[in-house]
């Protein structure tokens, strides 16, 4: 049995914000055998569409798997220039610099100090 709650949430409005739209979303309650199962409705952080897995997660499957592209991608060129910032890394890869930023502030990336020299003309 499953039982479906509709939920309408009014939009956001503040000072000095952006209205986010109005969404609705679905809850699903699923019933197995009398113990109860919940499926959690999720909201993705790239697509902003709703979507229900068993736990709660940021991002859709399809995004996850284009995060995780951007992901490898970011590693191996990070393996052939260990030394570059999130600046040069967006750019030669031809990704946003928040996706990059996004990475390091979900601690995925690590920050390292660099040394910066003077070099001789």
């Amino acid at each position: 049995m499953i039982a479906k709650l509709t939920v309408s949430l009014e939009p956001l409005r503040g000072e000095g914000s952006e209205s986010v739209p109005a969404m609705k979303y679905i809850i699903c309650i699923q019933y197995k055998k009398g113990a109860r199962e919940y499926m959690h409705t999720n909201i993705c952080k790239h697509c902003f569409k709703p979507f229900n897995s068993r736990i709660k997660t940021g991002f859709c499957p399809e995004c996850e798997k284009l995060d995780e592209t951007q992901f490898d991608r970011i590693v191996e060129y990070l393996k052939k220039y260990p030394n570059s910032n999130a600046v040069q890394i967006a750019e030669s890869l031809e990704m946003d610099l928040y996706n990059v930023i996004g990475f390091i502030n979900e601690g995925r990336l690590m920050r390292s100090p660099g040394k910066f020299s003077k070099l001789e003309d």
